[in-house]
């Protein structure tokens, strides 16, 4: 038995010990773990064109500069879609208090776009800032939406004929004005 060879020792970590991770790793993997946990993301914030116009709005009409008065004039509104003649969308937005035909919007919506008709016919209509006011223009607005928001008009234009006046008897009796660079805003509340 003396001839035998001495069956040489391994210098190695036996496996189990290999799988087992270093400090560093631990510390590594946690800090990696954490920084993925925690609040959601931010909500998108940039609008995206077109959404659907739809539910509670409050409607910003500004008269053009050109104009004795200014305003602006709010109204609380709410917008319905339906479907217009042939494949072209439509949009009715309708003065939520009082007679809801005392100020009404036609709009077609194409190419996330606004265009119609608004009215306050016969004895206008009260704004929320106390003045009665009428209108009868033709405006157009572009449609965006944030997230999953609805459609708003946040920088629209508008032609036709405006007036304010003290009393339902008294149209123009303040002011009134023809342009053709009113603006006005359509946005949800």
């Amino acid at each position: 038995m003396a001839n035998q060879t001495p069956i040489p020792k391994l210098n190695h970590t036996p496996r189990f010990r290999r799988l087992l991770p270093t400090g560093l790793t631990i510390v590594l993997a946690v800090a990696l773990s954490a920084a993925s946990c925690g609040d959601d993301p931010a909500p998108p914030t940039d609008p995206l064109p077109g959404g659907t116009v739809s539910g509670r709005y409050t409607l910003q009409f500004r008269p053009s500069a050109s104009c004795a008065f200014r305003g602006p004039y709010t109204f609380p509104m709410t917008a319905a879609t339906y479907a217009a003649v042939g494949a072209r969308q439509g949009t009715q937005v309708v003065l939520d208090a009082g007679t809801p035909a005392s100020l009404e919007a036609e709009f077609l919506y194409v190419s996330n776009t606004l265009r119609g008709g608004v009215g306050a016919p016969g004895t206008g209509v009260v704004a929320n800032e106390g003045t009665r006011f009428w209108i009868r223009v033709i405006a157009t607005g572009p449609v965006t939406h944030v997230g999953t928001g609805p459609g708003e008009v946040t920088a629209g234009t508008a032609v036709g004929y405006v007036a304010i006046g003290a009393s339902a008897d008294d149209e123009g009796g303040l002011g009134l004005c023809s342009a053709v660079d009113h603006t006005f805003t359509l946005r949800t509340r």
